[in-house]
């Protein structure tokens, strides 16, 4: 299986901070995905690199900043330790894949939308088409309009929940993966 285990870690302060999921090994493919209240700029420790930013702009409603970033081949000694321009509400997922192909570019479609929702919500995935033995992963993500909204995700069929965090404040956000 190319799951290997997640984690998540939240907080507000000015230095999102992730922990190495659980029985990570050398040679693992890691993501850290940083998702932060706010329009802000975040600084990866060397080796990670960002595949991708999206934001939504301050003022609708306050504004987010979802960053996925990535180490190919872990050699075990990574920092999870991230930076921001400013202080505000953060949550760092990091997940370890195994047996995969360090060489191997990494296919992603960003869907985004910035108009004001009401429950339920649809979130249509476009744009990849996945070949026998590929793994995918969803991370959707919301920006509340409240500290106190407690939202969540239905799991996509065929998809294993790994993570439903709707306890952040003014940030939702999820994981699940399909081998």
């Amino acid at each position: 299986m190319a799951y290997r285990s997640s984690t998540t870690a939240t907080g507000n302060t000015i230095t999102p901070t992730g922990t190495a999921p659980a029985g990570v090994a050398a040679g693992d493919r890691l993501y850290a995905r940083v998702v932060v209240d706010g329009v802000r700029t975040i600084t990866p420790p060397a080796p990670w690199v960002s595949l991708g930013k999206m934001t939504v702009p301050n003022g609708t409603p306050d504004g987010h900043t979802d960053e996925l970033f990535e180490i190919k081949s872990t050699d075990g000694t990574e920092s999870y330790a991230f930076t921001m321009d400013v202080s505000n509400f953060w949550c760092v997922q990091v997940i370890a894949l195994t047996d995969r192909h360090a060489t191997n570019a990494v296919v992603k479609s960003q869907t985004q939308n910035n108009a004001s929702q009401a429950t339920p919500i649809t979130i249509g995935l476009t744009g990849v088409t996945a070949l026998s033995g590929d793994d995918l992963l969803f991370m959707p993500a919301l920006n509340q309009l409240a500290a106190a909204d407690n939202w969540g995700f239905s799991v996509v069929t065929n998809f294993t929940e790994r993570h439903d965090d709707t306890s952040i404040s003014w940030l939702t956000v999820g994981t699940q993966t399909r081998d």
